[in-house]
């Protein structure tokens, strides 16, 4: 592995990081008991027991009930312009984005969709400013705040570069103003 690839991942695991201590702080600083804990881990791998287990057609009903909660009408589009070309690429988006990751526990849609806003602001590649808009307002959808959209990709400078976090942010401001004049 390259290094350019190993900075990247270090920002992406750094990104989910700190997106679980910007929670943390807003929680008042409270922490799960060793029980919850316990608990929090059972649940996990049960679901990852039973996500084996479910049948494809399980996982893309859930998938797309994921991906109208979050995205509502955008997220589809984004999966239906493959309809003519690939629509395996289709189905597998929502299939494993949505009814494998999205839909496990231990996470707030929220926080899932911050994110991947980081993470997506941390790849910088070409073409993934559609991916980065429909984050954005997925993350809008499930109540982050643009001001929080805005402090996760700040927090992508020191491992990102200023390049890949003002892209970001460009991509940021159309999806605001685009909600802006939606609203008017």
């Amino acid at each position: 592995m390259d290094n350019m690839w190993k900075q990247r991942l270090f920002a992406i695991t750094l990104s989910v990081y700190l997106v679980l201590v910007l929670l943390l702080q807003t929680s008042g600083g409270k922490t799960l008991a060793a029980d919850k804990f316990v608990a929090y881990d059972r649940s996990v791998s049960a679901n990852l027991i039973s996500s084996k287990t479910k049948t494809t057609q399980d996982r893309y009903k859930q998938g797309l009930e994921a991906l109208e909660k979050i995205s509502g009408t955008s997220g589809e589009r984004v999966v239906n312009s493959f309809k003519d070309i690939a629509p395996d690429l289709g189905r597998y988006i929502i299939e494993f984005s949505y009814g494998d990751i999205f839909s496990r526990p231990g996470l707030d849609l929220k926080t899932r969709e911050l994110s991947a806003v980081a993470a997506l602001t941390a790849m910088d590649k070409v073409g993934i400013q559609v991916a980065l808009n429909v984050h954005i307002n997925a993350a809008l959808n499930v109540g982050a705040t643009q001001q929080e959209i805005v402090e996760i990709m700040m927090n992508m400078l020191p491992y990102a570069g200023f390049p890949s976090v003002q892209n970001g942010i460009n991509v940021a401001r159309v999806v605001f103003q685009e909600r802006e004049k939606k609203q008017s």
